[in-house]
């Protein structure tokens, strides 16, 4: 028969193994070989990155925008450069193109618009590829991204990537970003998911509205050439499952009291048009949106930094209006009219 331990030979067994552990790690360490500290997990990501599918579970920083923030971070830490640069094709290169170079695209420090064709009269850069299409977005996305990497990576402290019809107004994104640490990867816009019920198939950024990222997000890329291998369609979605799969910091872009600051459709539409009432709270607007999303005036930052759908005309009218510190500059909507309820 087997016979129980007693409670001293148990406790003699116990400080025997103890003191084997505590020996071995010193032996290893006097030989030069580091005992791995679980408690302290390596913040890089493996080499092997896996873009298998996941489930979607991180948490944006918070780092909310303010006036005072702005303004006190404004006198301590120094402005980064921003490199933009922006989707076009050749129909749209004397007007949506040349719109953008006449007015927000002066105020980045590095300037790129990504077509299928060398225009002169804008700079545009011909990424050879021929087919332009919605379909071909993904692999247009990931020829420009590898374009900045060889030409531009550094040339800036930050990178976004906006469509020929978006309006970006550049102090208030730099202001968002001005005190992070532009080595470290971050990732940040209009926050989107795709749910299944309770299950998040998908985390993004909304590509019309714009995304930007870190020099250290594009550091991760460079070293890790084979998520560029990825197939798929839907570009601003597939590039969000590249950051998750690279382990990138998404940042939360809502102002203080959570107001959101990108918008993927009109800025007009979205405060006095695109309500639960009038569309209903399947609208995918709504269900698309990481956060809650506010109706009315109230759905929308002063402090915005970029909207969507903003043809040439539109464009240069957002010029005029932040020129005249109207929008984007902390000041409610200047005009109150609504649409018609029908």
């Amino acid at each position: 028969a087997v016979m129980p331990w007693s409670g001293r030979r148990l406790l003699e067994v116990c400080v025997a193994v103890v003191f084997g552990a505590f020996v071995g790690i010193q032996f290893s360490m006097h030989l030069g070989v580091q005992p791995i500290d679980r408690a302290e997990p390596d913040d890089r990501p493996s080499p092997k990155v896996s873009l298998a599918t996941a489930p979607f579970q991180r948490e944006p920083l918070v780092y909310h925008l303010s006036p005072e923030a702005m303004a006190d971070d404004a006198g301590r830490y120094p402005r980064p450069r921003l490199l933009c640069w922006v989707l076009t094709y050749p129909a749209m290169h004397a007007t949506r193109a040349t719109a953008v170079r006449r007015t927000w695209g002066r105020r980045c420090d590095v300037l790129l618009f990504m077509s299928s064709v060398n225009d002169t009269n804008i700079g545009s850069v011909d990424l050879g590829l021929r087919k332009e299409s919605r379909n071909a977005l993904w692999e247009k996305t990931k020829l420009a991204w590898q374009y900045v990497i060889a030409h531009h990576l550094n040339d800036a402290d930050w990178f976004m990537k906006a469509d020929d019809d978006t309006f970006v107004m550049v102090d208030n994104l730099l202001a968002l970003v001005r005190k992070l640490d532009s080595t470290k990867p971050f990732y940040t816009g209009r926050h989107f998911e795709v749910r299944a019920g309770d299950r998040v198939q998908a985390t993004y950024m909304s590509g019309g509205a714009g995304y930007v990222v870190s020099r250290g997000t594009l550091d991760l890329l460079r070293e890790h050439s084979t998520v560029w291998k990825r197939p798929g369609v839907v570009e601003d979605k597939e590039f969000g499952a590249t950051m998750h799969a690279l382990n990138v910091q998404f940042l939360d872009s809502r102002d203080t009291i959570a107001r959101e600051t990108f918008f993927p459709l009109t800025m007009d539409h979205v405060r006095y048009w695109y309500t639960r009432q009038r569309f209903g709270a399947s609208f995918w607007y709504f269900t698309y949106s990481r956060f809650p999303q506010k109706e009315g005036v109230e759905c929308c930052s002063p402090h915005w930094i970029a909207t969507h759908y903003s043809h040439h005309a539109r464009t240069l009218e957002y010029e005029h209006k932040f020129l005249s510190g109207e929008e984007g500059c902390g000041l409610e909507p200047w005009y109150s009219w609504r649409y018609d309820k029908n």
